[in-house]
């Protein structure tokens, strides 16, 4: 096994095939399989479109605005969570429990969660799930914290042109992989 980036690996077989993947809790997720032609196609995309450092934002502060001692049932509620960032960057989020999610499905009788900026979720509103997530969401960056904070407050920020061009850009790759194979 040998890695390309970050947590994608490939392994390579004996008559120059490429199997690329990542591992997520003992499961393999295939990303692509690739030959000597299109090796470097493949190569190519997953190092542009994946982050190449790994950078942890340090969180501040944590502030719970409601006591976490008021809450009756920690593991079917939400609560909102004032977050200060290193670079001084304030931003709020929805901390909430699966449980709570599907009291919400049952008390609008409905079958999904409608679209909306995401809530984080814990199995139980403790400070010690709350700061794990929350210092797992500030990886890279802080990506996913500034972008649910930001997406709840104005989601035209968000470049839909970029993601388009992504996307299309996946899609050619995709098609030009499975070429490759017929």
């Amino acid at each position: 096994m040998n890695n390309l980036i970050r947590d994608i690996n490939y392994l390579r077989g004996k008559e120059g095939a490429r199997v690329f993947f990542k591992m997520n809790s003992g499961q393999m997720t295939i990303l692509a399989k690739a030959n000597k032609a299109n090796e470097q196609t493949v190569i190519i995309f997953y190092t542009k479109f994946t982050v190449n450092e790994e950078v942890q934002m340090r969180i501040k502060k944590i502030v719970y605005p409601t006591p976490l001692s008021q809450i009756a049932d920690i593991e079917n509620d939400n609560i909102d969570v004032f977050i200060e960032l290193e670079d001084e960057t304030n931003i709020s989020v929805v901390v909430c429990t699966p449980k709570n999610l599907i009291s919400y499905m049952a008390k609008e009788n409905i079958n999904f969660i409608p679209a909306s900026p995401p809530d984080i979720i814990v199995k139980s509103l403790t400070e010690e799930n709350i700061e794990q997530a929350i210092n797992n969401y500030a990886q890279e960056d802080a990506f996913w914290l500034k972008l649910f904070f930001v997406a709840g407050i104005d989601k035209t920020v968000i470049d839909l042109e970029r993601i388009d061009l992504c996307l299309k850009e996946i899609k050619r790759v995709n098609r030009e992989l499975l070429n490759d194979y017929n």
